[in-house]
């Protein structure tokens, strides 16, 4: 879900990488796509360029029956080549796959609490938290992930927690997903 607070921190900070991040991550929550216009708009009146220009290298644009792997790898490129392009193709792929999901959903059991799609998300948006959390922490020199160095972590206490969190709710998802949790199982 949107921080906005953290989101115009990361505006007035400039930090376009987690701007951009955070922008991708709101696709996953919300597929209306609501957030990521406000965000675009903060971003615009905060007067922060989050976009590339268009390359000259064209995207391989799918016409076949999209996957979750395409939107996934979608995902990915979006950070490299985070142009209007790519983001309108990337919210038609999303919105392809999504109303699929919604429609398969709508034809099973009601004893289903939360889709499969639901944990895909929640678990790449913790996955993308936490690596953001870890990111913060070597850019700040607390954490050193080179192979000799790893007796030199020190994380504040609010860093552990955070990543313990993540962790927690990635070892959930990944539970749901793999049908070994009694509640919702896939």
């Amino acid at each position: 879900m949107l921080d906005i607070e953290m989101f115009k921190e990361e505006l007035r900070k400039n930090n376009i990488l987690k701007i951009r991040l955070m922008m991708k991550n709101s696709l996953l929550y919300d597929p209306s796509f609501k957030t990521f216009n406000e965000m675009e708009k903060l971003a615009e009146e905060y007067k922060v360029n989050i976009w590339q220009d268009s390359s000259c290298e064209d995207f391989i644009k799918q016409k076949q029956s999209w996957t979750m792997d395409d939107v996934n790898y979608e995902l990915t490129a979006i950070v490299s080549d985070f142009t209007k392009e790519r983001i309108v193709y990337l919210k038609d792929l999303i919105t392809n796959v999504y109303n699929k999901d919604i429609y398969i959903n709508k034809n099973t059991s009601n004893s289903i609490k939360i889709s499969k799609l639901d944990y895909k998300r929640e678990l790449v948006s913790n996955i993308i938290d936490m690596q953001i959390v870890i990111n913060e922490a070597r850019r700040n020199k607390s954490i050193n992930l080179s192979k000799d160095a790893w007796q030199n972590i020190y994380l504040s206490k609010k860093a552990i927690n955070s990543i313990k969190d993540y962790a927690d709710k990635i070892i959930k998802c990944c539970n749901q997903l793999s049908g070994s949790e009694e509640d919702g199982s896939i």
